[in-house]
């Protein structure tokens, strides 16, 4: 597994010099939670790769040798319970015994895998889809905080610039976080208030929906998680070092917009 990737911030002192004290304490509370943003977000990146990798290699590894294993293992679960149906039963009523044999078999094989530590497909499929949204909850926590942050008055030209910058890059992260956080308006094809979304047309290598008859709220294409935006068009985050990057680098240069007094300090310590 690859390293953690970790993004110092640097703090010029101890406090901000040239503000209140109320803001003063304002500032560096917004700023304590745009720093654990930072972390939340590497740590959810790690993982992310980390499960991305794991799927990769499972799905190499499955053989024809595993398949041969389970079905051989259904089948002598389905010997066992074929031999428990009575032999009297009218044709009807025994073929659907057996057809409820059969189901029972493929599922008792599943139930031992899952004792023996081996995850349901479907749970293993969530994995990745779990560190991709924990990595844009953490990323927007932090564009939140500075967009809140802009509309304080002590709020100076640098932090203003630098909110408008972060928009411009990456102007996708608050919408598809907030899709990923109302999952069931958008499966109604609504947003907030109730109000209908017209879904847009999708074009990209893994959807193609030209006539925009599709609302997606999970996708992952490789590093790419993306989902139907609350103005209808199809929006994605990119899960990479680069966006953790951007984003340590947003919140240091918020910190560096301030005056400080006092020694400095690093973080994460």
């Amino acid at each position: 597994m690859r390293q953690v990737l970790i993004y110092e911030l640097r703090y010029p002192g101890i406090r901000p010099s040239d503000l209140e004290p109320q803001a003063a304490t304002d500032l560096v509370s917004l700023l304590t939670l745009m720093e654990h943003g930072v972390a939340e977000a590497a740590v959810s990146l790690h993982f992310f790769e980390a499960a991305m990798q794991s799927a990769a290699s499972a799905r190499r590894s499955v053989s024809e040798g595993d398949w041969q294993a389970e079905s051989t293992k259904r089948q002598a679960v389905e010997a066992r319970l074929m031999a428990q149906i009575p032999g009297n039963l009218p044709a009807v009523e025994r073929w659907q015994a057996q057809q409820a044999v059969s189901d029972e078999a493929s599922q008792e094989v599943r139930r031992e895998a899952w004792r023996e530590g081996e995850w349901p497909e479907s749970y293993q499929h969530a994995v990745p889809f779990l560190y991709a949204k924990s990595f844009l909850y953490a990323v927007d926590s932090v564009a939140r905080a500075l967009a809140l942050l802009t509309k304080e008055p002590w709020a100076n030209n640098t932090i203003q610039t630098v909110a408008a910058e972060w928009e411009t890059a990456f102007p996708t992260i608050r919408k598809v976080r907030n899709t990923s956080q109302h999952q069931e308006e958008r499966i109604l094809r609504r947003g907030p208030g109730g109000k209908a979304i017209t879904t847009q047309a999708i074009d990209n290598p893994m959807i193609k929906a030209p006539e925009g008859s599709v609302t997606i709220l999970n996708s992952l294409n490789g590093n790419l998680f993306g989902c139907t935006m609350v103005d209808g068009h199809f929006g994605e985050v990119e899960v990479s070092g680069e966006t953790l990057l951007a984003t340590g680098s947003l919140v240091q240069r918020t910190i560096d917009g301030f005056g400080w007094d006092g020694p400095g300090r690093y973080a994460p310590s």
